[in-house]
C-alpha cells in the first residue's frame, strides 16, 4: 500500500497573488494559520492539516500548497528500524488534500496560466531486493534485474494531450527508485567517535511524480477548465501508483 510523503499543488498565475487568512480559511476551514513568514516577493503560511503540515506560499506569479509529514512522523527511536517519512495512506491523504486545494483554486479571481500536481509516494518493502522486484512490475521501458541492480534512478516524461482540452499538453513526469533508510550507532573508542554501525534498515519503492500543463502555452486556462484539468492530473498520478510507468 502506497503512503504519501508529500503532495503539492503549484499554479502559475497571470499576476501576483497576495495570500492571507481568507486563503487559509478556504483551504483548511481554520480561522488562521499557525505561522506566517514574509519572504522576498511573497508570503508563506503554515499549519497542521490532514495529519501533516500544510504550507501555502506565494512568490511573484507562482503559488504552492505543499503537504508534508510532521516532525513526530519522522522521529526515529533507538533500536527500531527508521520510520518512513509519511503523512499517511496515499488514498486517504489524497482524498483530503485534493478537494481542499481544488476548491481554493477555483475560488481565485486571478487568471491561471499553468497548473501542476506533484508528490512523493512510498511503498514499503521487506528488503532491497523486494523493492527491485516491485520496480520490475512498475517500470515498462526498463529491464530490471532484481538480483543484480542497485542504485537505480529512472526519470521519464511521457507527455500527452489533455483529455479535457485538446489545446493543452500535459507533462507526465515520474521518477522511480529503491529507497533504503538506515539508522546507525556511533561507536566511541579511546574518546574518539568512530564510523557509525548500521543497526537497522527500512526499505521502500519511491515514486516521485510531477504532472503539469505545458509551460510553452502562454494563454490562461479557462476558469471552467481548471478543476477538470486538475482532476485529470490527479487521475494520472493515481494511475501511476496503481499501474506504474505509463508509456
Amino acid at each position: 500500500m502506497w503512503t504519501a510523503e508529500q503532495l503539492r499543488l503549484s499554479i502559475f498565475l497571470g499576476s501576483p497573488l497576495p495570500i492571507g487568512d481568507n486563503d487559509w480559511r478556504a483551504l483548511t476551514g481554520q480561522p488562521e494559520s499557525q505561522a506566517r513568514i514574509n519572504v522576498p516577493g511573497g508570503r508563506s503560511l503554515t499549519g497542521t492539516f490532514a495529519g501533516g503540515v500544510l504550507a501555502l506560499g506565494s512568490v511573484g506569479n507562482r503559488a504552492d500548497v505543499i503537504l508534508s509529514p510532521s516532525a513526530d512522523a519522522t522521529a526515529a527511536e533507538p533500536g527500531v528500524s527508521p520510520r518512513l517519512p509519511t503523512i499517511g495512506e496515499w488514498d486517504r491523504v489524497r482524498d483530503l488534500f485534493v478537494p481542499a486545494v481544488s476548491s481554493w483554486m477555483s475560488g481565485l479571481d486571478v487568471a491561471i496560466v499553468r497548473v501542476a500536481f506533484g508528490g512523493v509516494l512510498l511503498l514499503e518493502t521487506e528488503s532491497n531486493q523486494e523493492s527491485y522486484e516491485k520496480l520490475k512490475f512498475f517500470l515498462k521501458s526498463v529491464s530490471v534485474d532484481a538480483e543484480r541492480m542497485r542504485e537505480l534512478i529512472y526519470r521519464i516524461n511521457w507527455p500527452q494531450r489533455s483529455k479535457e482540452s485538446d489545446d493543452i499538453n500535459i507533462n507526465r513526469i515520474t521518477i522511480w527508485n529503491a529507497l533504503r533508510l538506515g539508522s546507525g550507532v556511533l561507536q566511541l573508542t579511546g574518546g574518539q567517535v568512530q564510523a557509525s554501525r548500521i543497526a537497522s534498515e527500512s526499505y521502500a519503492v519511491r515514486l516521485e511524480f510531477d504532472h503539469s500543463t505545458d509551460a510553452e502555452r502562454p494563454n490562461a486556462i479557462g476558469k471552467e477548465k481548471i478543476q477538470p484539468i486538475f482532476a485529470e492530473l490527479v487521475s494520472l498520478a493515481s494511475e501511476n501508483a496503481a499501474q506504474g510507468e505509463r508509456p
